[in-house]
Parts: structure tokens; C-alpha cells; sequence
């Protein structure tokens, strides 16, 4: 793991540390980027908790809070992201898929193709049966 701070750009105006610390454990990274792969995008506030939403965990004491509310009876990381999934569930959400409406369909196109290599070499010959003996075209 490099030493340097992976830094996200904060979603808000208020100032956000980075995502990793050099002496994160790796305990600590794993369960980082096991709830960015459930899509649960968390912070970090201070470099010994996690965030997302109105839920905090601190890794190294398996504590849960909740803002406005307080403390979580439950403890660890299982705990952690069984409280996200119930709070902010993800995944398959029942959107309702938009109607095919085939009623108001536009009217096929239809393309034309018109090449004048063929008229310009007809038309030749066909000039030259009009033409009269001085080279004269009709038109």
C-alpha cells in the first residue's frame, strides 16, 4: 500500500479527509472497499472512523452510532453493514420500467439513392441521337 492519502473530491463544501491513511490496517481497508463495492460511498470525519449517511463505525472498537440518535445497541463490522443495508438499501429497487409505446411511432424513411454516374453516360448518348450535325444540343 502506497503512503500517500487517497483523496476523494468531497461531495460538499465541508472540508473531508482522505479516504485511506498510510497506517490504515488492513482490516480497516477491506471494510472500506467492501461497502464501496455494496455502493455504500462513505467518509471519513476522522482518521479512526467511517461514515456513511447518518451512520458512524469506529473499525478498531466495532462501535455504531447514529446521529440525532446515539449509540447502537449492536456491535462490529457484520453489524455495520446490516444497519446500512436496512437504512439505505441498494441494489434492486422496484423502479417501474417506462412503457414501450409503439402507437406514436414515426413513419419509416425512405431513403433514396440517386447516382448521376449512371444518367450522365445515358444521357450521352442520348444527346448526341438529339444533337443536329453542328454539335448543336437542344438545350
Amino acid at each position: 500500500m502506497d503512503n500517500k492519502p487517497i483523496i476523494r473530491v468531497p461531495a460538499t463544501d465541508r472540508p473531508r479527509g482522505p479516504l485511506f491513511y498510510p497506517d490504515d490496517t488492513l482490516r480497516t481497508y477491506e471494510l472500506i472497499r467492501e461497502l464501496i463495492d455494496l455502493k455504500f460511498f462513505v467518509w471519513r470525519p476522522s482518521k479512526y472512523h467511517i461514515k456513511h449517511g447518518d451512520v458512524n463505525f469506529w473499525p478498531s472498537t466495532g462501535t455504531i452510532t447514529i446521529d440525532n440518535v446515539g449509540r447502537h445497541p449492536e456491535k462490529g463490522k457484520e453489524a455495520f453493514i446490516a444497519l446500512l443495508q436496512r437504512m439505505y438499501p441498494r441494489g434492486r429497487r422496484a423502479r417501474p420500467e417506462a412503457p414501450i409505446i409503439q402507437d406514436n411511432l414515426p413513419p419509416p424513411v425512405t431513403v433514396l439513392e440517386i447516382s448521376l454516374d449512371d444518367e450522365i453516360s445515358g444521357s450521352l448518348s442520348s444527346s448526341q441521337e438529339r444533337s443536329d450535325g453542328n454539335n448543336n444540343t437542344p438545350w
